[in-house]
């Protein structure tokens, strides 16, 4: 069987310091807030997701937990999409990119 992989969409959110503009957001809602630009601006119906890969530069806390999850459940994605946390220290698009490609 050949599976073909597309990348739907593409999103970042910014980076913040502990004291800036966006401290109180936690990693969670911003998470939540990305995958739902992503669903909304393409007008995604999220039963035909099959994968979301979420990126994180620093996962610990609770950015290390099952943020990839909970964010796609938070942004009222389809029960059957899964979500997976692919963590670099190093600027997340590209190994999001790879992994993503290669399922």
């Amino acid at each position: 069987m050949t599976h073909t992989s597309m990348t739907m969409s593409e999103a970042h959110a910014v980076g913040g310091k502990s004291d800036g503009s966006l401290h109180q957001v936690t990693p969670v809602e911003l998470a939540t807030q990305v995958l739902e630009a992503v669903r909304d601006r393409n007008e995604l119906d999220t039963s035909h997701v099959d994968d979301v890969v979420l990126g994180c530069v620093s996962p610990v806390g609770e950015q290390g937990s099952g943020i990839a999850r909970v964010a796609v459940r938070n942004a009222n994605y389809s029960e059957t999409a899964p979500g997976q946390l692919v963590h670099r220290f190093s600027p997340p698009v590209e190994p999001q990119s790879m992994t993503a490609a290669q399922a």
